[in-house]
């Protein structure tokens, strides 16, 4: 059954004057090639794409990227029945410099998808004018470099094994059975295996509610997962890995991270506040206690003629929208 809908303009709407369009016409399409044919077809202004269509359209006039707010990360099970080798950081750290992000993201979505540093998505909040990520330390950053970094992987490797007195690993990574998610676990787990040959990665893929129950017993070693911030502040991610979050995953935790996190909300300051989250988040990077990957974006072709249309992290706003 095709699933459409229509929102029409409401006459009662306190601030009418402004709404340009009277009918907007929804369509729900299991394939993109469908919608694509559709869009060609001028029966919609508006489709998303898979990875071989950005391929292709990469320079069509259409072409749009939507950042959703929202950032990709794999997280590590570090509670009391977590695995001990992911419970040291130097491992953790060793398998986040094996990852290539920009091969990761080619694959996924075409390069669609920005390589994360981060835990914070980029374009989410401004700071005086500049990204809230800028506040960030580069050392926290230097983890989780686009291209990995084969050689600083392989010191990391050779110094946690060392404390933990073994020379191989065999680890489980758990993802859900999509087909970004799927494509997203291979290519971290030949990363690794390619440039760690001492750690063995499996891959589980599973369907997103038995991932999420995965996630939320901590029956896992290494997870999968993306948030997308509720509101655009950093503070909608930072307080995720604060010590028994119910989404902190991977139970990590840190005093000093929990203080700065309180401290946030309490100071009238809001330079001291900038500098609280961000001094947090160097914290959570530099010990990686998550790895972050990608920031997530949707892409699509929407046609030019379309004007005014407002994209916010995953969600649309047509009230002063029109076409030309």
């Amino acid at each position: 059954s095709n699933l459409s809908w229509k929102m029409v303009k409401n006459k009662y709407y306190w601030d009418k004057s402004k709404v340009k369009l009277n009918q907007i016409n929804w369509s729900v399409q299991k394939s993109t090639t469908t919608s694509y044919n559709l869009y060609q077809a001028k029966k919609l202004d508006a489709t998303s794409l898979d990875s071989s269509q950005i391929k292709q359209l990469k320079s069509d006039k259409a072409f749009t990227l939507l950042p959703q707010g929202g950032t990709y990360y794999m997280t590590f099970s570090q509670g009391k029945s977590g695995n001990e080798y992911v419970k040291n950081a130097n491992i953790r750290k060793a398998l986040s410099l094996a990852i290539d992000r920009g091969g990761l993201v080619s694959t996924i979505d075409g390069g669609a998808s920005q390589p994360a540093n981060t835990l914070t998505s980029k374009d989410l909040t401004k700071v005086n004018g500049k990204d809230y990520t800028s506040l960030i330390s580069r050392s926290a950053k230097s983890l989780y470099p686009k291209d990995g970094n084969k050689k600083l992987a392989k010191q990391y490797l050779a110094k946690g094994l060392a404390e933990l007195g073994k020379s191989k690993i065999k680890l489980t990574l758990i993802s859900s059975d999509t087909d970004s998610a799927e494509k997203t676990a291979e290519s971290i787990q030949s990363n690794i295996e390619a440039t760690l040959p001492q750690v063995k990665v499996e891959v589980n893929s599973v369907p997103f509610k038995t991932l999420l129950n995965r996630l939320a017993s901590h029956n896992f070693q290494l997870g999968l997962i993306d948030w997308i911030a509720d509101f655009a502040d950093p503070i909608s991610f930072l307080d995720l890995f604060t010590t028994g979050n119910s989404q902190n995953d991977g139970q990590w935790s840190n005093s000093e991270y929990d203080k700065l996190i309180a401290d946030s909300k309490t100071t009238t300051s809001a330079s001291q506040r900038w500098s609280d989250m961000s001094k947090a988040e160097d914290i959570l990077l530099n010990d990686a206690g998550i790895c972050p990957l990608y920031y997530s974006t949707s892409v699509m072709l929407v046609r030019t003629s379309v004007k005014n249309a407002v994209y916010n992290r995953g969600n649309w706003d047509f009230k002063e929208a029109y076409v030309k």
